[in-house]
């Protein structure tokens, strides 16, 4: 016998807040059981349904509150040793759990929303610069 071990499917807050919105008005409820489920969270149906379909088992799981600086720095798109050079810096809060390093999962997503800002800061800042330039 083969057992089928699959990763649990994260229960997102973007899906989380579709599902309740959907269960919470019965309305939008028979509306969405005739196809028409917001785009996260048909995709998380979808994948549930498609591991049932495959006779695999389906876990449910809430994304972690505690990130290691491995899972921080895979979701911020960059390596850990550059996560480790911020964090030295000061630009993204953390604990430690003994020697170990941990991050809140709200504190690196406010650091990417922030690194975001700045970048379209940026971006605006040169783009303005540019129309300047053609102006002349």
């Amino acid at each position: 016998m083969t057992t089928k071990t699959n990763p649990a499917i994260e229960v997102t807050q973007a899906v989380e807040q579709q599902a309740s919105q959907v269960v919470a008005n019965p309305e939008t409820f028979h509306d969405a059981v005739r196809g028409t489920f917001p785009p996260a969270l048909a995709s998380f149906i979808e994948s549930i349904l498609a591991r049932v379909a495959r006779g695999e088992s389906v876990a449910l799981s809430r994304p972690s509150e505690i990130l290691t600086t491995t899972e921080a720095a895979e979701y911020l798109g960059i390596s850990r040793p550059t996560l480790m050079k911020r964090i030295r810096e000061g630009e993204i809060d953390y604990f430690k759990v003994g020697s170990h390093t941990r991050l809140h999962r709200e504190d690196v997503v406010a650091y990417l929303q922030r690194c975001r800002a700045r970048a379209r800061h940026e971006f605006d800042a040169i783009r303005e610069l540019d129309n300047e330039i053609e102006g002349l």
